[in-house]
């Protein structure tokens, strides 16, 4: 079992880490599913007056879209 210590002011902790990479695996899969069921969000937006919020609902997405890809970049580095 693999340990990291935690430095505080008042005590040193040792706090057990696990790497379960089936259930991270799981994790973005069900990320994945979620934002593909979410586009709909997306066309309620748009039939709103004004692009702010349409804007805003794009910039959310692309961030989610980013961090799904460096989680997929890593699970595949750890699959390998």
């Amino acid at each position: 079992m693999q340990y990291k210590t935690f430095v505080s002011a008042a005590q040193s902790v040792e706090a057990p880490i696990a790497l379960d990479i089936t259930l991270f695996e799981q994790s973005v899969r069900s990320r994945i599913e979620a934002f593909a069921l979410n586009a709909d969000v997306l066309i309620e937006h748009c039939q709103q007056p004004g692009l702010v919020n349409v804007a805003q609902h794009l910039e959310q997405r692309l961030l989610e879209i980013r961090f799904l890809l460096n989680d997929l970049s890593f699970l595949h580095a750890h699959q390998a």
